[in-house]
């Protein structure tokens, strides 16, 4: 497990020192319908190209509006990475509902010992995406790692 880690991080390291040639694009859409996000589900990956279904962590309501906006950012805000994806399984699997019932997954690679998280769209997963350090602090915070 650590050797695969080690191997990710490198991967990811490579593709962050890629990043300042030929800049990124914003990432993918939080809520792909325009709707605002509703609630969020937090699960453990089990591989990709589709959501886990059973969240640890659900969000929704206005008790948790804060929350949810802050992972909606942290997604929407993300950079697109160049190059070819070769990565690790993800940690995480999240699922953003819109009002209108719409839903969005993406894998989550979130870990304390790197300054930023990766995300991938679970439907599209020849890309990966770079979340700020700032959001990445946030969802530490968040999910609990």
């Amino acid at each position: 497990m650590r050797n695969v880690l080690a191997a990710f991080a490198a991967l990811l390291a490579l593709a962050i020192a890629g990043c300042g040639i030929g800049g990124g694009s914003s990432g993918p859409e939080a809520g792909r319908s325009g709707s605002p996000v509703a609630k969020v589900e937090v699960s453990e990956s089990r591989g990709f190209g589709s959501f886990y279904p059973e969240p640890f962590v659900t969000y929704e309501g206005e008790s948790s509006a804060a929350t949810i906006e802050r992972i909606a950012k942290a997604i929407r805000e993300a950079e697109k990475q160049p190059g070819i994806v070769n990565v690790a399984e993800p940690k995480y699997d999240v699922r953003l509902t819109s009002r209108d019932g719409s839903t969005a997954a993406y894998h989550l690679w979130l870990d304390a010992r790197y300054e930023h998280a990766t995300i991938m769209d679970a439907e599209e997963t020849h890309y990966i995406y770079r979340i700020s350090a700032e959001s990445t602090a946030d969802l530490l915070e968040i999910i609990g790692e």
